[in-house]
C-alpha cells in the first residue's frame, strides 16, 4: 500500500501554502496493449513510483483513476472524471477540485524519469513567480503533465471541458501566467508573464538533461525504459541502486 512521506524532501514547503499532489493514470494505453499503469520497471510499476515520487514533495496525493474507479488497492484517495473521454483534462479537473485551496503537482505515471527535485524546483519557481501553472519543457514543448498548477484554475479547464477543448496545452496557451523550466538548457528564459530568470537544469542520471521528460506508451519505450534503468543500477552505488529497484 502506498503512504505519502509528506514533504519529506522539503519541509518547508508545505509552510508557503497548500500543496497536494496528483498522478494521472486514467488513459487507455492502446498503444501499449495493456495497462502500463501497472507494468514494472525494475521492482516498481509505473504508477508505484510516480506516487511515491510525488509524495515525497506533497503532503497528500491522489490518484486520478478515469471515468471509473481503479487501483483501490494501492490505499490513495481516487478521483474520477467528471466527463468520460475528456482525456488528461478531465483527470486534472478532478484533481484540482477535490484538492484543498493551494497548487498541486500534476504527473503521468507514465514519466519514469521525473524524480522529486525537478518537482520542488517547479513547485519553488511558481510560488516565487506567483505562477498559474510551472511546468517542465522538452524538445517536444511544454509538458503539461509534469507541471504545478494554482486549483484556482479550476473554473478555466471546467470550462474548456464544457466547450469540448481538451488539450491541455491550448488551454496553457491562454492562461497569463505560465512558466517553464527547461529539461535541456542552461540559459534563461522566458513565459507568457515575462518572467525571465536562470532556468535551473534538472540533472538525467546519465549525465545529461534532454531525456528526462520521456514517456512510456509502447512496448518499445517500456523495453528502453527497462534498460535505462538497469544501467543506471550498474553505475550507482550500492546503497542508491537498492533504493531505486525499491522505488523509495
Amino acid at each position: 500500500m502506498f503512504q505519502s512521506k509528506g514533504d519529506g524532501l522539503r519541509p518547508g514547503l508545505r509552510a508557503s501554502g497548500s500543496l497536494s499532489g496528483l498522478v494521472l493514470c486514467g488513459g487507455a494505453s492502446s498503444r501499449m496493449g495493456t495497462d502500463k499503469a501497472r507494468l514494472r520497471i525494475g521492482d516498481v510499476t509505473l504508477i508505484e513510483r510516480a506516487l511515491r515520487v510525488v509524495g515525497r514533495v506533497a503532503s497528500e496525493v491522489r490518484l486520478a483513476c478515469g471515468s471509473s474507479a481503479r487501483y483501490a488497492e494501492l490505499g490513495v484517495p481516487l478521483v474520477c472524471d467528471r466527463v468520460s473521454g475528456g482525456g488528461p483534462l478531465s483527470g486534472i479537473e478532478a484533481g484540482l477540485a477535490a484538492a484543498p485551496r493551494g497548487r498541486v503537482i500534476v504527473l503521468a505515471c507514465d514519466m519514469p524519469r521525473v524524480d522529486e527535485h525537478l518537482l520542488v524546483r517547479l513547485v519553488q519557481y511558481a510560488r516565487k513567480h506567483a505562477l498559474d501553472v510551472c511546468a517542465l519543457r522538452s524538445e517536444r514543448g511544454i509538458e503539461p503533465l509534469c507541471a504545478v498548477w494554482s486549483t484556482s484554475l479550476l473554473p478555466f479547464v471546467a470550462g474548456a471541458i464544457e466547450r469540448g477543448e481538451l488539450s491541455v496545452r491550448d488551454l496553457i496557451a491562454t492562461l497569463p501566467r505560465v512558466g517553464v523550466i527547461d529539461a535541456d538548457a542552461n540559459g534563461s528564459h522566458t513565459n507568457r508573464a515575462g518572467i525571465e530568470g536562470a532556468g535551473p537544469s534538472v540533472a538525467d542520471p546519465l549525465g545529461g538533461t534532454r531525456d528526462v521528460a520521456v514517456n512510456v506508451n509502447t512496448p518499445e519505450d517500456l523495453e528502453r525504459e527497462r534498460e535505462h534503468a538497469a544501467h543506471i543500477d550498474r553505475e550507482a552505488p550500492p546503497q542508491r541502486s537498492a533504493q531505486r529497484r525499491a522505488g523509495s
